[in-house]
């Protein structure tokens, strides 16, 4: 079995979780890191297939509501209990980043790179 670490997207998470332990606790599907929701994240998707669903569902106080989303003709499982929404701007963006339980930092980051703002500023607009 692959290493959490030499997956996909370990380093990205690894810049942006609040909670890193949660990476740790990371199962591999399909060369992708499904992490699990825990402290501020209530969600996540990674990519995905039948075999990745059934993989997950066995954790279900970590993968909650796990299912299969087909987006732009890819398989993505997707866990969490909100459905986020597919419009993209910047105040989705920081929800989203809210959502996944990134650091306030790497939320600011992606949104002054973006719209030019803060998560404070995108918030209270």
């Amino acid at each position: 079995m692959k290493e959490i670490k030499e997956c996909l997207n370990f380093v990205y998470y690894k810049e942006r979780l609040s909670n890193l332990n949660l990476l740790f606790e990371a199962i591999v599907i399909d060369n992708d890191l499904a992490v699990p929701v825990g402290g501020s994240r209530r969600g996540g998707w990674c990519n995905g297939s039948q075999k990745g669903l059934t993989e997950l569902k066995q954790y279900p106080s970590k993968y909650p509501d796990v299912r299969i989303e087909r987006v732009n003709d890819r398989d993505y499982l997707v866990w969490g209990p909100q459905k986020l929404s597919r419009r993209s701007g910047m105040k989705e963006e920081a929800e989203a980043g809210i959502y996944y339980g990134y650091k306030k930092e790497a939320i600011d980051a992606f949104l002054i790179k973006n719209y030019n703002k803060t998560l404070k500023e995108v918030m209270s607009l």
